[in-house]
């Protein structure tokens, strides 16, 4: 049903689904299951329980276990080897052309020229090394989409991981008289830390999270050390820096 009428579900309506199927008996379970596995990529504990009670109580027969995954990909109770699913180039190719042409057309929403920070000298086109682009001539849409492909292709073998310094600095930081700004020494000591395991990560961060106005010193150092560094890719203003 959710197919036919073209439904988005989240997970906690697919598990009130399941839950029903499950009360009422209803073969339908499996197909709500399949939808599941194909919409949920990381379910929850409470996905699990439910789950779990249709195959102990309703279809018996099954041998419930819980194992741990080792980073082989293989599962501990059984010695299973868990198949690496990827995309194929087709999808692949398919995915980045939407997210594209999603970010060209939703990407600079208020239309102002972006400001660099004139504390920490961000000039966009050198310190993301990609030459200027004559706006003039592109669409500003196209040319601040174009700088950051090209950024990527330029720098695709510098980097073995990428830091969302939004997402790290904001962890634990939901409380009263907190920063406005994610917390640039909390994402520092993520960069420090994945440095000392080998990795050579990139910080993607905002730019609004660097207004010199609401740091610290010591932030200002953090960042400034980024930059020489070659360490964070900073997304211009209007641009989600999900993208």
């Amino acid at each position: 049903m959710t197919i036919k009428y073209n439904i988005d579900l989240t997970e906690k309506e697919y598990i009130q689904m399941l839950i029903l199927a499950t009360h009422t008996l209803d073969n339908r379970f499996y197909d709500l299951l399949y939808q599941f596995m194909d919409n949920v990529m990381i379910p929850s504990k409470s996905s699990w329980d439910i789950i779990k009670k249709w195959f102990i109580d309703v279809d018996e027969g099954y041998l419930i276990n819980e194992s741990t995954v080792n980073s082989d990909g293989i599962v501990e109770c059984t010695g299973t080897k868990l198949l690496s699913i990827d995309l194929d180039p087709h999808n692949r190719q398919l995915l980045l052309d939407q997210i594209s042409s999603f970010a060209i057309e939703n990407g600079c929403r208020n239309g102002k020229e972006p400001k660099s920070d004139v504390e920490f000298n961000v000039d966009f086109d050198n310190h993301h090394r990609v030459n200027p682009v004559n706006i003039d001539k592109f669409n500003k849409k196209q040319e601040m989409w174009l700088a950051f492909t090209e950024f990527l292709a330029l720098n695709k073998d510098k980097y073995s991981i990428v830091i969302d310094g939004a997402n790290v600095g904001y962890y634990k930081q939901n409380y009263e008289g907190a920063s406005l700004h994610a917390d640039i020494q909390q994402i520092d000591w993520m960069v420090q830390e994945v440095q000392k395991l080998g990795y050579a990560p990139l910080v993607v961060l905002h730019i609004r999270h660097a207004k010199s106005s609401q740091l610290k010193d010591i932030e200002k150092e953090i960042i400034n050390r980024w930059i020489s560094d070659g360490t964070i890719y900073m997304t211009r203003h209007g641009w989600n820096d999900d993208w």
